[in-house]
C-alpha cells in the first residue's frame, strides 16, 4: 500500500529533512510543498483537484513568531487526521496536542525521532484505528460537475439534506447534489452511529454539531439553524442523553 503526503514548510527549513528521511519509506509519496499553512487550506479545501486526493500525513512547520493558529489546524484536520507539527520551540506543544496533532518534533529532528514518528503512524494502520478513515469514504456522480465521479469521507460529512428526487450533502467546504433518495442514504448512513436524522428533509453528523436548543440544532459551517421534528424527537434526545458527560460519568464510576 502507498501514502501520500504533504509538507507546510514555514521558515525552518523542513522539507529537506523529510524528503532526506522518506528516502528510507519508498511507499511514500510528496503530493506538494506548501510555503504556508494558509495557502495549504486555500488550495486543499477549495480548490476542486484536492476533492478525489488522500492524503495520510501532513507534516507541518510552525514559523519564527512561536504561535499556532489552531482554528487553522482544525481546518487541516478535515483533510486529514495525521498530522505531524515541527517547531523549534516547545511551548507550541500543549496546543498543538490539544487540537488532535498526532505527534510532535523539536527541530531541528534527528533521524531516530523520525523514525518514532513514523512507527507511531504504522502502528496506527496496524491496529486498525478507524479514525483514520482509509476506506470511509464512497464514490458518487455529481450533478453539478456533470457526473464526475467524485469521493467523499464520512468525516466531512456536515449533513445530508433533502431536495426532490436529489439530496444535498453538505460538507465544511462544498456542497454536492446528488440524484439519491433520502431513506436509501438514511439506511446507509445509519451504519455509522454519528449520524441521525432529525427530520424528513435532514439527517446530521453529531461531529459537526456546534450546540443543541430545545428544538433545534446548530451544525458547524451552516448559518442557519435545523429544527428537529416531532417524531424524531425523542431518539435525538436519547442519543445526546447518552453522549452527555453526567451519563459518561456514572458509566465511568460503575464498578467493573
Amino acid at each position: 500500500m502507498g501514502y501520500s503526503y504533504i509538507v507546510i514548510d514555514a521558515d525552518i527549513n523542513l522539507s529537506k529533512n523529510i524528503e532526506e528521511y522518506l528516502e528510507n519509506y519508498p511507499v511514500f509519496k510528496l503530493l506538494k510543498i506548501f510555503r504556508s499553512i494558509y495557502d495549504a487550506i486555500k488550495e486543499i479545501l477549495e480548490g476542486k483537484n484536492w476533492n478525489t486526493i488522500t492524503i495520510d500525513i501532513i507534516f507541518l512547520a510552525a514559523d519564527s513568531s512561536r504561535y499556532l493558529d489552531l482554528n487553522l489546524v482544525r481546518k487541516l484536520k478535515e483533510k486529514c487526521l495525521f498530522i505531524v507539527l515541527f517547531a523549534t520551540e516547545r511551548s507550541l506543544a500543549a496546543d498543538a496536542f490539544d487540537v488532535g496533532i498526532k505527534d510532535f518534533c523539536k527541530f531541528p529532528v534527528s533521524e531516530k525521532r523520525f523514525k518514532d514518528v513514523m512507527e507511531r503512524f504504522y502502528e496506527q494502520q496496524r491496529s486498525g484505528n478507524p479514525s483514520l478513515f482509509w476506506d470511509d469514504s464512497f464514490f458518487f456522480a455529481d450533478e453539478v460537475e456533470s457526473g464526475l465521479k467524485m469521493k467523499c469521507y464520512y468525516r466531512e460529512i456536515i449533513a445530508v439534506e433533502s431536495d426532490g428526487n436529489h439530496i444535498r450533502i453538505l460538507t465544511s467546504f462544498k456542497t454536492y447534489i446528488v440524484s439519491f433518495t433520502m431513506k436509501a442514504m438514511d439506511e446507509i448512513l445509519s451504519r455509522k452511529n454519528y449520524f441521525v436524522r432529525i427530520q424528513r428533509s435532514y439527517i446530521i453528523s453529531l461531529h459537526h454539531v456546534a450546540y443543541i436548543g430545545q428544538s433545534e440544532v446548530k451544525m458547524e459551517n451552516l448559518v442557519r439553524t435545523l429544527s428537529i421534528g416531532d417524531s424524531y424527537k425523542e431518539r435525538f434526545n436519547a442519543i445526546i442523553d447518552e453522549l452527555s458527560l453526567q451519563n459518561l460519568k456514572d458509566a465511568n464510576d460503575k464498578p467493573v
